[in-house]
């Protein structure tokens, strides 16, 4: 069988409900590893930390890229493979409801509207076991979005505005007056939020790579034939 009839057959969960990061490392590496092909460390912490603990999305990317390497006629995932081919091509194939939801939250007719970074900074906030934040934890990814300190009374408004119908709602806000906490209406918002902030250069691979090492914490991804340190593409025969 051909490489793109065995991704057909690699069927991950589309489940909704969040998995932890050593979770999806294990779906991608029991995926990888079904095909016969190897998969970066570099690329698996990409990967895992773009579907936001989604299943869904981690499928999505990973097909993408296991078609990608099989049309550049090479057996290793890596970085590279990601960016230029699988992301591009996730972001395009996204639902057509999640795409819509992403247009609508951010839509502005000023070039330089803070929609689309304060929305990305929701998407990589610390969240609780529930999948909620609280607006001081979208402070720290911001900051390092805008490159400068921003504070709750900066983004205040906005974060209000993206709870209401003009914006979609993105997202919902729940609880009591200071002590709100938020989540995406839609969860597979967050993974195409975040997918965009890095197609769109609003963030950096190095970014994403460090924010998966972060959640690794000590317990580093083991994915099966591939080194953080693999640069190299092994070519198929």
């Amino acid at each position: 069988a051909s490489l793109t009839q065995l991704t057909l057959q690699v069927r991950l969960p589309l489940s909704q409900h969040t998995m932890t990061p050593e979770e999806l490392t294990e779906v991608v590496s029991k995926g990888i590893r079904t095909l016969n092909m190897l998969i970066t460390q570099e690329a698996a912490q990409m990967l895992v930390t773009l579907s936001q603990g989604l299943p869904h999305y981690t499928h999505l990317i990973c097909l993408k890229a296991v078609r990608c390497a099989a049309r550049r006629k090479v057996r290793t995932v890596a970085r590279d493979i990601l960016l230029e081919c699988a992301i591009p091509e996730a972001i395009k194939d996204a639902e057509a409801s999640t795409i819509q939801a992403y247009q609508t939250a951010v839509q502005s007719t000023k070039a330089s509207s803070l929609y689309p970074k304060i929305l990305l900074a929701c998407a990589l906030s610390e969240r609780d076991p529930f999948g909620n934040f609280a607006a001081k934890d979208v402070e720290k990814p911001l900051s390092e979005i805008l490159g400068k300190p921003s504070q709750i009374q900066n983004y205040s408004k906005p974060l209000a505005n993206l709870c209401a119908g003009e914006r979609g709602p993105a997202l919902v806000k729940i609880g009591h007056p200071r002590r709100y906490r938020y989540r995406f209406k839609d969860p597979l918002l967050q993974p195409y939020v975040v997918s965009r902030g890095l197609s769109e250069k609003m963030i950096t691979a190095k970014d994403i790579i460090n924010k998966g090492k972060s959640k690794l914490k000590e317990r580093p991804v083991n994915v099966d034939g591939a080194s953080s340190r693999e640069s190299s593409e092994t070519h198929l025969s």
